[in-house]
């Protein structure tokens, strides 16, 4: 896998179309405010975590 690249959450918004087709690439993208890590974008494995949607 490629080196996890990082954007500010100012950034990452207008940019979001870029990050998901790097994601979909196989990067990871860090999500930072003030050069803090407060996300990960990584991959979708096939399986959904977290609350069932529906």
């Amino acid at each position: 896998m490629e080196a996890t690249r990082r954007h500010d959450v100012d950034e990452a918004g207008p940019k979001l179309s870029e990050i998901l087709e790097l994601v979909a690439a196989g990067h990871e993208v860090i999500i930072t405010e003030s050069g803090e890590p407060v996300a990960e974008v990584v991959p979708f494995s096939g399986e959904a975590q977290g609350a069932e949607r529906g």
